[in-house]
């Protein structure tokens, strides 16, 4: 049986975009309803050939190091219910608009442009907790959080496996290779099958998990919450100064809780009260 048509056998959701009607709050903010489902997590092993006994080089060894170590192993997760998770990066608009500041780098005098709609940046993981009290506050009917990093990735892949959600890369994401060292605004790049956008490049997204390099060998099956110890929190997707290997689906990367960066961003999970 072929690999791919293997690994599809472990989906439950249809490959196709998401009939949900999206939800959109007072603020304008969009989010795109993910049904439960099944998804393999991480990197496959490669397929490495035995070493050779004529040479000193650990040819095996070598393979098995060309895929990230924190990627692996390959297994399968479960997203018990249903969620919603915002269609795009939450913009400098929105940020200012809860909290009454934008501290962005790529602003509207940096770039000459209007950049309201391009992701706020240059926020923590503990700036983002002080955004999201507030917005919770201000929204009676809604329960905002980062999504799991479990969440994150099921929710990128959109039934797809591999390392991107289609082709050409330069259509799916701004990286290196086409951002001109600079974010863009929401949209502007080809959503996923379920609709969001700007889950690959862009600017990289905080999870609410926290990292750990071995976490994977340890992972729960059932909606996973990242490890109970670690002071690093999880980052994904990739950004606008990153080659596309940093961009893959599977591709992890973290940071302490008080890190700022202007290619790191986020967008939240909305829940009904």
């Amino acid at each position: 049986m072929p690999v791919l048509l293997t690994l599809m056998l472990f989906f439950r959701m249809p490959f196709s975009q998401s009939t949900a009607e999206p939800f959109t709050n007072a603020l304008g903010m969009e989010f795109i309803k993910i049904p439960a489902g099944d998804f393999m997590m991480g990197t496959p092993d490669p397929v490495c050939p035995p070493d050779d006994p004529a040479t000193k080089v650990n040819e095996y060894e070598n393979c098995m190091d060309a895929v990230q170590i924190d990627e692996r192993p390959f297994h399968k997760v479960c997203i018990g219910r249903d969620f919603t998770i915002g269609k795009f990066e939450v913009t400098q608009s929105e940020w200012q608009k809860v909290m009454g500041a934008n501290p962005s780098g790529f602003h509207k005098e940096r770039l000459g442009r209007d950049a309201s709609r391009n992701p706020v940046e240059n926020v923590s993981w503990n700036d983002i907790h002080k955004f999201i009290r507030k917005l919770n506050r201000m929204d009676k009917a809604s329960v905002y959080r980062l999504p799991t990093e479990a969440e994150w990735e099921y929710a990128c892949r959109a039934g797809t496996a591999g390392d991107f959600y289609g082709k050409p890369r330069d259509a799916l994401m701004w990286f290196d290779r086409n951002s001109g060292h600079k974010t863009h605004a929401a949209g502007e790049a080809r959503p996923n099958a379920w609709g969001l956008y700007d889950m690959l490049g862009n600017v990289w997204e905080w999870c609410q998990d926290r990292y750990g390099k071995s976490y994977y060998a340890n992972s729960l099956e059932a909606d996973p919450r990242g490890p109970e110890k670690g002071e690093r929190r999880v980052i994904r997707g990739g950004g606008i100064y990153d080659w596309s290997d940093q961009c893959r689906m599977p591709f992890r990367c973290s940071g302490k809780p008080d890190d700022r960066c202007d290619t790191v961003g986020f967008r939240l999970v909305r829940m009904p009260k």
